[in-house]
C-alpha cells in the first residue's frame, strides 16, 4: 500500500532525487494543482493573528467559566477550602490581564525641554490610564465571576 502511494504521487522521485518521466503520468495534475492553489504569505501571517487573538480571548473565557463554576461549588457547599481556591483563581485572572497593560509604557511628554516636568507627566498619565485600566479591568473580571456564580444559585 505505501509503495503504490509512493507511486502514484511519485514521492520515490523526491527521495532518491532521480526524476523518471516514464513513473510521472500525473505530472500535467501535479503542475496544475501547484499553479491553482497558491497561498498568500501576507494573509496567512494576518490569520495567524487572528487566530492567536481567538484563542487567547477563548482561553480567557474559559478561565472565567472555570472560576465561576469553582465559586459556585464554594457558595452551593459553603465550602470555605472552595471559596479560597476561587478567590486565587480571580487573583490570578487579574494577574494575568495584568502582564498584558504591564507592557505598555505611555511617555508623551518626553519631548519637553524641562526633562523633570515631563518625567512627572509621563508618570501622573501612566498611572491614570494603566493603573486605572487594571483596576477597571480587576473589577470587570470579579463582577463577571460573581455575576455568572449567581446565575448559576438562582
Amino acid at each position: 500500500m505505501f509503495v503504490l502511494f509512493l507511486d502514484i504521487f511519485h514521492l520515490e522521485t523526491i527521495l532518491t532525487d532521480q526524476p523518471d518521466p516514464k513513473k510521472m503520468p500525473f505530472r500535467p495534475i501535479q503542475t496544475y494543482l501547484k499553479e491553482a492553489f497558491t497561498i498568500h504569505e501576507r494573509a496567512l501571517t494576518i490569520s495567524k493573528s487572528v487566530r492567536a487573538l481567538i484563542r487567547w480571548f477563548f482561553e480567557l473565557l474559559r478561565n472565567l467559566v472555570v472560576v465561576s463554576g469553582i465559586l459556585f461549588l464554594s457558595i452551593k457547599t459553603q465550602s470555605k477550602f472552595l471559596e479560597y481556591i476561587a478567590l486565587a483563581g480571580l487573583f490570578l485572572l487579574a494577574a494575568y490581564t495584568w502582564t498584558y497593560l504591564d507592557v505598555w509604557i505611555v511617555r508623551p511628554f518626553h519631548g519637553l525641554k524641562n526633562q523633570r516636568l515631563g518625567m512627572w507627566l509621563d508618570i501622573i498619565l501612566f498611572l491614570i490610564v494603566v493603573v486605572g485600566l487594571s483596576i477597571l479591568s480587576d473589577f470587570a473580571l470579579g463582577s463577571l465571576v460573581f455575576k455568572i456564580s449567581e446565575s448559576y444559585i438562582k
